[in-house]
């Protein structure tokens, strides 16, 4: 397998232009990094977030199990996913930033060192809100026909 030689600079361009929501915990879940996506749906900038606990940046993660992820992950090297089914709102994401339409998400969170032999974790936080949204618009449409095949059907035997 051929190595690469990425500079940090050009790697932290890459990861702020993808389109998920990237968080690195090291081994105490003090926050190390988070991507623009991240930014720009919490509506804050990472440097406040940097060196301070996840529990403290996010106090809402503590009630619906991603907090309980994060300590598996970095205490027990446990990968955990999320699915927007289970819990509506994980993180306090929104479109467009703060007091517009919360994120649905799927969210991994997947133990790794992000120092040799000192642990840590990457979570991954997709926005999968279009998905839902059409997902409810076929099911709502699915249930029209059934009532309009129904009707008809009446209608047909009705004669």
């Amino acid at each position: 397998m051929p190595h690469f030689n990425l500079e940090i600079p050009p790697l932290l361009r890459f990861l702020d232009n993808i389109n998920l929501g990237l968080i690195a915990v090291d081994k105490h879940r003090n926050i190390v990094y988070w991507n623009d996506w991240v930014s720009k749906a919490l509506g804050r900038e990472f440097d406040a977030a940097q060196g301070r606990p996840i529990e403290q940046i996010f106090p809402e993660i503590q009630q619906n199990k991603i907090f309980q992820g994060v300590v598996d992950a970095v205490e027990h090297q446990k990968s955990v996913y999320f699915s927007s089914r289970l819990q509506k709102q994980q993180f306090p994401f929104f479109a467009d930033g703060p007091d517009e339409t919360p994120l649905d998400q799927r969210i991994l969170i997947r133990p790794e060192d992000l120092r040799p032999n000192e642990g840590g974790c990457f979570i991954q936080i997709e926005d999968i809100s279009a998905a839902t949204r059409r997902a409810r618009l076929l099911k709502e449409r699915s249930a029209a026909l059934t009532q309009s095949r129904s009707y008809l059907d009446s209608m047909i035997h009705n004669t």
